[in-house]
């Protein structure tokens, strides 16, 4: 992400001027890719119990908030995110 999209560096505090090689050597980006795969299996496993799903969702977003991340990132992640899950359990977004 930090070689793709440059213009995102500015949510990470602290990591702002990291190449992709720093990234990829840093502690701090390994647990929060591990954070990350963790919030993706949630979505996926509750996935089926709407309440649940979007509940964690929200929740989700609300604690990154203090990040003032642009919310138009937010849809576009949680449309893909929504999307691959649809796809891989043959299911319909439950609204």
């Amino acid at each position: 992400m930090f070689g793709n999209y440059p213009d995102l560096r500015v949510y990470f505090k602290g990591a702002e001027n990291y190449s992709p090689e720093d990234v990829q050597n840093s502690e701090r980006f390994a647990k929060q890719g591990q954070r990350i795969l963790l919030a993706v299996r949630i979505l996926a496993d509750t996935y089926d119990d709407q309440s649940t799903f979007k509940a964690y969702a929200r929740e989700t977003v609300n604690r990154h908030i203090k990040f003032k991340m642009d919310p138009a990132l937010w849809n576009v992640r949680f449309i893909a995110i929504v999307n691959h899950i649809s796809k891989s359990n043959n299911n319909n977004y439950p609204g």
